[in-house]
């Protein structure tokens, strides 16, 4: 699933950092009739979520198919579409299969992910054999995660190789007072020295809570970056890039996103209750100017 340069807007599905583990069986200790999102929709595209009886998500109802997500005995997610995990020791994902990848119309994908002994993932390496993006050959891409002192990721540099062939893009990640990802540089390279800058994106949040967290915690998932998207096109609470999807903590109102030629921007007008977005007007200009109003439904306790 690819995204144009300039309109990665809406997400896409992505990649965890990890897993972690909980009591009782590693299962989640959902409390009586959590709050959950029931119900997401962009424009006339709606998208309900169906829970099961330890308030776990198992299926999310799209127009054109239906997202299953299926869990092993710790409680961790082993299905989700068409991507298959397994785990370490410490419940971080070490194996990702995509059955049905991009960049190959009969092979699987693999994905591995490694982590230092502090548990930050510090690589993955996604091979998929009879690519065409190498000639029918296989095609590699590896990347490597850089950490500040405080353990944020500040610097992803992905390495391609098809066909002999190497090509070398990097990420800088820079954040905002509270922690949110708040500007995304983008370079290219053809030797891995000399960077030539593409994409600039910048993202203003709001201070209420990200709705797509709510799905998370109950499907026992940690962490601010995952390997898929719980609600589809969810263009408030995910941030695609570099084959990740971040989900910060509060909401995004605004997005530009520009190279040397153009720039596109997104902005959010957004109605809460009890912390939560339930309506937003999203407007995006490019050339022109589009609207399309959103909306989140819930149902359990706030």
């Amino acid at each position: 699933m690819k995204t144009h340069k300039l309109l990665v807007l809406l997400t896409i599905l992505s990649f965890f950092l990890g897993c972690s583990k909980s009591d009782d069986n590693n299962i989640p200790l959902a409390e009586a009739n959590p709050l959950r999102v029931s119900n997401y929709k962009v424009g006339t595209n709606s998208y309900n979520i169906f829970y099961d009886n330890d308030y776990r998500p198992i299926l999310i109802e799209a127009p054109n198919n239906n997202l299953e997500i299926e869990y092993n005995s710790e409680g961790l997610i082993s299905k989700h579409a068409d991507y298959e995990y397994t785990y370490d020791a410490t419940g971080k994902i070490s194996t990702i299969i995509d059955l049905n990848p991009y960049s190959s119309s009969t092979d699987a994908e693999t994905i591995t992910q490694n982590y230092d002994s502090s548990g930050k993932l510090t690589e993955i390496i996604a091979s998929t054999p009879n690519s065409f993006f190498a000639n029918g050959g296989e095609f590699i891409q590896q990347s490597n995660f850089l950490y500040d002192t405080t353990n944020r990721l500040i610097e992803i540099i992905q390495i391609s190789n098809a066909a002999n062939i190497s090509r070398f893009n990097k990420f800088e990640l820079e954040y905002d007072t509270n922690n949110n990802i708040n500007k995304i540089t983008e370079l290219s390279s053809e030797n891995g020295t000399d960077y030539i800058t593409g994409d600039t994106r910048r993202y203003i949040y709001d201070n209420k809570n990200n709705p797509e967290r709510l799905f998370l915690e109950l499907a026992n998932v940690n962490g601010d970056f995952i390997r898929f998207d719980p609600i589809v096109n969810n263009v408030i609470s995910t941030i695609s890039f570099a084959g990740l999807g971040y989900i910060p903590k509060n909401n995004i109102i605004s997005t530009t996103i520009s190279d040397n030629n153009s720039s596109i921007s997104q902005t959010l007008d957004i109605t809460y209750d009890n912390e939560y977005p339930i309506i937003a007007e999203s407007e995006i200009t490019f050339n022109t100017t589009n609207t399309t109003i959103l909306t989140w439904s819930y149902e359990g306790n706030f």
